[in-house]
């Protein structure tokens, strides 16, 4: 296996039987990091349909390539499209659009000390969850908007795990987090109801990715994102029995 590191990105290549497959990372990860999600996904060199993994694989892991933790992974891991399809879109879009009420239902009547328990050991707790939720649809916002407006963008990942670490996302209360994701999702929903198939079909290229990422995929990616997150509040709420 040959690793190369891109600052806090990695991409690793490595034979599966005859193929190539690339690990390709959207850049969400810190090396080390217990918790963030990265956002990975595999594609073979062929363009068939890829396998997913949405989370940094140990060695055996990359081997067998079955084992998920149910807490971290309470809805499985990103499984992304094989082709375009219209219907899947509006579910997709749909998703979006629906993601900031779930959400709101999802951490409803908690109080502070349920709010700041990790929902897994180790892991965020629901408040830094919630703001990781605003941290990322803001950056899918804009890596949408830069994807319409130019032509295969270079997108640039933020580091999820240290975002979570900083100041507001330790101690604000998650209510402009919420309201934020209220009117954000309100006009990305619009944006991508106005997209075309061709608008879809345009791309950006993650940094440190070897290949470039149809904006159909990353609609896709996120509307996976927002339900994977809410999934852990709920699978929280329900081992406690909030």
């Amino acid at each position: 296996m040959r690793r190369n590191w891109f600052g806090r990105r990695r991409m690793d290549v490595y034979k599966a039987g005859e193929k190539r497959l690339f690990l390709l990372n959207m850049g969400e990860r810190v090396k080390g990091d217990p918790d963030a999600t990265g956002l990975f996904y595999l594609r073979n060199e062929a363009g068939k349909r890829p396998v997913s993994l949405n989370h940094r694989p140990h060695r055996k892991e990359r081997r067998k390539m079955t084992t998920i933790d149910p807490i971290r992974y309470p809805i499985g891991t990103f499984q992304p499209p094989a082709a375009f399809c219209g219907q899947e879109v509006e579910e997709w879009i749909k998703a979006i659009r629906e993601h900031p009420g779930a959400l709101r239902e999802a951490v409803s009547g908690l109080n502070e000390e349920q709010l700041n328990t990790p929902y897994r050991d180790g892991g965020w707790t629901i408040a830094q969850v919630v703001h990781h939720l605003a941290d990322a649809s803001m950056n899918a916002f804009l890596r949408t908007k830069w994807g319409l407006t130019e032509e295969h963008p270079l997108v640039k990942p933020f580091a999820e795990s240290e975002w979570a670490k900083t100041a507001e996302a330790r101690s604000l209360a998650i209510e402009p987090s919420l309201v934020l994701l209220d009117g954000l999702h309100a006009r990305w929903a619009a944006l991508l109801e106005a997209m075309t198939e061709a608008d879809f079909h345009r791309t950006v290229r993650p940094e440190g990715a070897a290949k470039e990422m149809p904006l159909y995929v990353l609609t896709a990616l996120y509307a996976w994102h927002g339900k994977h997150h809410t999934a852990q509040i709920l699978a929280l709420r329900q081992r406690k029995g909030w």
